[in-house]
């Protein structure tokens, strides 16, 4: 009895590390974030963002912003909410949409370089793993002072 008990807890061992295993991307799969340069304070400016959902899963999303120096300029995140396969893009993808809370922020950061990290988080998928992240990181885009006519 003691050994089928053993077996059966290695057998739970055994099937919790699989599921572990299996990566965030296995749901969530980003390719490409393109944020285009940017006069400050102009809107929307239009992003380009590859991606693909895998299987429907209940998520969330952070956005931090650095500059030239690896500084945090600006952070946000939303969620949780259900990410479906089935689901599409804005037709015209914009800063104000991606960004959400910190929107303004970004949209009027001082002249300089920077960059975008987003992440996703699966939480807890399979209800007994630890939630999984994946990240993207933009180019480099460039924000320039406003013109004046």
């Amino acid at each position: 009895m003691r050994v089928r008990l053993e077996y059966f807890i290695w057998a739970v061992l055994l099937l919790w590390a699989l599921l572990t295993a299996i990566p965030a991307t296995w749901w969530f799969d980003p390719d490409i974030l393109y944020v285009k340069s940017y006069e400050r304070g102009k809107i929307p400016v239009d992003l380009l963002f590859s991606r693909e959902v895998r299987h429907d899963f209940t998520g969330s999303y952070s956005v931090i912003v650095r500059d030239s120096n690896d500084t945090v300029v600006a952070e946000g995140n939303g969620g949780p909410f259900g990410y479906k396969s089935t689901s599409t893009l804005p037709p015209d993808l914009t800063l104000a949409w991606w960004a959400g809370d910190i929107a303004d922020t970004v949209r009027n950061l001082p002249a300089g370089l920077y960059n975008m990290e987003t992440c996703w988080t699966v939480q807890t998928p399979f209800y007994v793993t630890p939630s999984k992240t994946v990240c993207v990181l933009s180019n480099v885009f460039e924000v320039t002072d406003a013109k004046t006519h």
